[in-house]
């Protein structure tokens, strides 16, 4: 890393100390306010509450790819580890967090219930979704093969990891592992550096832990919200479906809390390195 890229990255550090993080903030908290709403809005309207969750979705997805992916190449900059290979080092972050990007707009276009909102009910419908669900997925997994062989190139973790990163939904789980690599290469510059064994101990493994195991815990009940409606459901099933989004986004707000603190004590420890670089 250069002295004017470090004097970059500090400035940008001085001027939003928590990165793309604040921005990370704005998206789940409107995420939050939308899944409260699934539980008071009619079944009419749902599917447009919906929509546009997915919308925020997709849009924490591409916050959280911007900064792991800069996260990662800010790193090899700093353990002077560029790639010989790459003359364009600098545009590396958003090449690599477009086509890591791409797969996640087939798979919105799966998962998203546009085709409720936009054609109604009947057999238009059910022919455009037998017809295109089947492309949207081939077309995930072409542009999954161009993203996995990008994030391979900037040698983000190991490809089980990465490909799961490509996968909305599971990309938290493999942030999380993903995270930890990017401590341990830290932990390794500071040992290198003389960092304190104290220090050196810092390496938000109890962050990921929680992140993990309240994402689990938050995606269960949904699953279970979903397996319900998908079924004819009496009045009982009904009053199981809204305790269950309830709990459900309860452990959403947890995990949220969870998984931003995991990123930022990784965050944290890499300014702590460029200030002391």
């Amino acid at each position: 890393m250069t002295k004017d890229t470090l004097a970059q990255r500090r400035n940008w550090f001085r001027y939003f100390p928590e990165g793309t993080l604040e921005f990370l903030v704005i998206t789940r908290v409107l995420a939050v306010l939308l899944l409260i709403a699934l539980m008071i809005v009619t079944a009419t309207q749902k599917n447009m509450v919906l929509i546009a969750l997915s919308v925020l979705a997709w849009a924490d997805y591409l916050l959280v790819s911007w900064w792991l992916v800069q996260m990662t190449t800010d790193l090899d900059d700093l353990l002077q580890e560029p790639d010989p290979q790459d003359p364009n080092a600098h545009r590396r972050p958003v090449t690599t967090t477009v086509l890591s990007a791409l797969p996640s707009c087939a798979a919105f276009l799966i998962l998203a219930p546009w085709a409720q909102v936009f054609f109604g009910s009947g057999g238009s419908r059910e022919t455009i979704t037998r017809v295109l669900i089947p492309v949207f997925f081939l077309t995930f997994l072409v542009l999954s093969a161009f993203a996995q062989r990008e994030l391979k190139r900037i040698k983000l973790g190991p490809p089980i990891w990465t490909l799961l990163f490509l996968i909305p939904g599971l990309h938290w789980l493999a942030l999380h592992r993903l995270v930890g690599g990017l401590h341990e290469r830290l932990r390794q510059r500071g040992g290198q550096e003389g960092e304190s064994t104290e220090k050196q101990k810092i390496g938000g493994g109890m962050e990921i832990l929680v992140a993990d195991v309240t994402w689990v815990m938050a995606v269960l009940p949904w699953f279970i919200v979903v397996c319900l409606s998908v079924v004819k459901t009496d009045s009982g099933d009904a009053t199981a479906q809204n305790i269950g989004m309830l709990c459900g986004t309860f452990m959403v707000i947890v995990f949220v809390i969870a998984d931003l603190a995991a990123m930022e004590t990784l965050q944290q420890r890499f300014i702590r390195q460029l200030h002391d670089s």
